[in-house]
């Protein structure tokens, strides 16, 4: 299951439930505001990016991961893959990724729901600095990941002279330290497959 934290010995599913679980481990550097309006606001984003997620995968899938899944998965990893997850609606999405895909009504649907995302965010960083208001939180954390796939796939739907405030944001994000080391691509954190490993190489 991807993301998993394992912490002595224990494994923490789900990106908002493994932030919070960071957030009560360590509450002497909160990322809740200590207004609870702007708690709100934090978590209404935190659902926000957790709903976008699924837009994100899917075009993620169309323009990313379609080209690993034909060439790097036979018949025997993709069966492994199916029968290694329990979850019927992940399930379903990967039989959907391994028989053919999403159409473009789909995609287009997906494309739609992320540009929405983004001129909803444009609109509440106005506003600012940060989607909770004026304090750093989860919400800023969540949310750019949402942010960089975007860009990252579709960089001229998110130009920054159409959306000046979001390109703003995402700077200062990533000049904070601990921000650009997550998102580095040469840590411990992102090792390289071996070469000759297969997914049934990993069972």
């Amino acid at each position: 299951m991807v993301p998993t934290l394992v912490h002595d010995g224990e494994p923490i599913f789900n990106s908002s439930v493994i932030t919070e679980y960071i957030e009560d481990l360590y509450p002497e550097k909160p990322l809740h505001p200590a207004d609870p309006r702007d708690r709100a606001t934090m978590r209404s984003w935190t659902w926000t990016a957790n709903d976008t997620h699924l837009a994100t995968t899917m075009i993620t899938y169309v323009n990313a991961l379609r080209k690993h899944l034909d060439n790097d998965l036979g018949l025997a990893h993709q069966e492994l893959m199916l029968a290694s997850t329990p979850v019927p609606e992940r399930r379903e999405r990967w039989r959907r990724m391994v028989t053919g895909g999403y159409n473009s009504d789909e995609i287009q649907l997906s494309l739609d729901k992320c540009r929405h995302c983004m001129g909803r965010m444009e609109e509440v960083l106005d506003s600012g600095p940060w989607l909770a208001g004026k304090e750093y939180s989860l919400a800023d954390i969540h949310m750019l990941s949402i942010v960089h796939r975007f860009r990252e796939l579709y960089p001229e739907l998110l130009d920054p002279r159409n959306y000046p405030i979001i390109t703003d944001w995402q700077t200062r994000m990533m000049a904070r330290p601990d921000v650009a080391w997550v998102y580095s691509t040469d840590t411990e954190e992102v090792p390289v497959r071996p070469a000759g490993k297969s997914i049934l190489g990993l069972g």
